[in-house]
């Protein structure tokens, strides 16, 4: 992580850690809906002006009921029962209540086109995490009562499928015009009820202070930085701060407002985060036969109609979730692949490496060729949906990477279907960055891609 990333990370784990403490501040003299108005109505007053010099409006018009939807879930009723239970609750055990978002994410994961299968190591995470909940809200629920603990479960809920929603639906779009635009509609539709809940005495010094820093620094600010941390280390890893942000909240609430923390607390805390960190490990190779060694060779145009098949497969399996059957399948023709793939090779300095078995059946493949200012660009990197997580893909990578290092190029881009978070933690691990969006036309549709790049090939090699 360089340095700037870190310094992203860590502002990102503390701003994001206390809002829990100021609301609490702040629900102390305004009504919970009053002060989601007041947070969604200053937020969206700095960020629109940005999302509109950014030019991105216009491209949320074909999206709006996503994005209501993806307003409502992550921000509207969660922020609503979040306030709503602090008035009942610590600050610390409501941010340490969050930590159980990765759980719930895991759950619903499926939902949005997730197939990684549950293991024992992921539904033992979940178990252990479930224990580390109760641990945190204790047995007793005599101090708190119902009712503020099914609002946090609301919380948890939005949280974990909010992001999945926006994965899902919204990817490719700005991110900061959907967030200003998310922050508008939330306030507009509480502005009634704010209306009416409006306090009749001006607000103390502590709770108008505890509004300007949870809208301009805890939502503001925190969602450009955030955006930036993206784009410094990946959407992978920049979601490592969920595990450290309910540790601060309650750090915050013991040393500002003397809250009380029990041992069941820090013990539910650290189970919580183990049980998560094992419901999302992904079990390598889960329920596929043992890995059979494969040879990497340089391919030519006797292989297309082998690595179309194979590109084909690799579609089905992997974009029939992201992007819909309706979308893909006008997209499976294998001849049609075929002929694209022609195309490139047919180009001067283009590079098709195959990865095959004892058996010479096509496991993967990579196709590059130098693109624009005479960078390689990876054209196509897929595997055999049987044939994943035992190293293939890395293999090839590494392979590419070598290829055109050793004839002189340091860089090297390609695109990956924005919604493909497989793909795209594949490639921060090897230390590709995102760079950018482009939208593409897969024959009629239009698909949003996120644009990876390496400035040091060498840096694939070392990972």
């Amino acid at each position: 992580m360089t340095r700037r990333g870190l310094l992203l990370f860590v502002a990102m784990c503390l701003i994001w850690g206390i809002p829990y403490l100021f609301i609490r501040i702040a629900v102390s003299e305004l009504t919970p809906a009053t002060l989601v108005f007041m947070r969604t109505g200053i937020a969206a007053l700095v960020l629109l002006p940005i999302a509109i010099r950014l030019g991105g409006l216009r491209s949320l018009l074909d999206k709006w009921r996503p994005l209501v939807i993806f307003a409502t879930i992550e921000i509207g009723i969660p922020w609503l029962a979040l306030s709503t239970a602090e008035q009942q609750i610590s600050s610390s055990l409501a941010g340490l209540l969050i930590s159980a978002v990765p759980l719930f994410g895991t759950v619903i994961a499926p939902l949005f086109g997730n197939r990684d299968r549950m293991g024992p190591v992921n539904m033992a995470g979940l178990l252990l995490g479930l224990v580390g909940v109760a641990a945190i809200v204790g047995f007793d629920l005599r101090a708190t009562g119902w009712l503020p603990l099914v609002e946090m479960a609301v919380v948890v809920v939005g949280y974990a499928v909010g992001p999945a929603v926006l994965s899902r639906y919204l990817a490719g779009l700005p991110s900061v015009s959907v967030t200003a635009v998310s922050l508008a509609m939330c306030a507009s539709a509480y502005a009634p009820v704010a209306a009416l809940q409006w306090p009749h005495r001006v607000p103390s010094t502590g709770v108008i202070a505890s509004v300007a820093v949870l809208a301009l620094v805890c939502t503001a600010l925190a969602f450009l930085i955030f955006f930036a941390l993206i784009a410094e280390i990946g959407p992978v890893r920049a979601t490592v701060i969920t595990y450290i942000n309910p540790a601060v909240a309650a750090g915050a609430g013991i040393l500002v407002l003397h809250e009380t923390f029990t041992p069941g607390m820090g013990v539910g805390f650290v189970l919580v985060l183990v049980g998560s960190t094992l419901a999302t490990r992904r079990a390598r190779g889960a329920g596929q036969a043992p890995a059979a060694p494969v040879t990497v060779r340089e391919g030519g145009a006797a292989d297309l109609d082998a690595i179309a098949a194979a590109r084909v497969n690799s579609w089905k399996d992997t974009y029939r979730p992201l992007i819909g059957a309706q979308v893909l399948e006008p997209l499976l023709d294998v001849r049609e692949h075929s002929r694209d793939m022609e195309r490139i090779l047919n180009q001067d300095h283009a590079l098709l490496l195959i990865a095959e078995d004892a058996n010479h059946s096509v496991a993967g493949f990579a196709l590059s060729h130098l693109g624009e200012g005479g960078e390689p660009f990876l054209e196509s990197l897929h595997v055999q949906p049987g044939r994943r997580s035992h190293g293939i893909g890395a293999l090839l990578l590494r392979q590419t990477a070598a290829r055109w290092s050793a004839d002189g190029h340091r860089s090297m881009s390609l695109h990956v279907v924005e919604s493909n978070l497989g793909a795209k933690r594949f490639y921060d691990r090897f230390g590709g960055r995102e760079v950018g969006i482009v939208v593409s036309d897969w024959r009629g549709a239009q698909v949003s891609q996120a644009i990876y790049r390496w400035n040091d090939l060498a840096v694939i090699g070392r990972r």
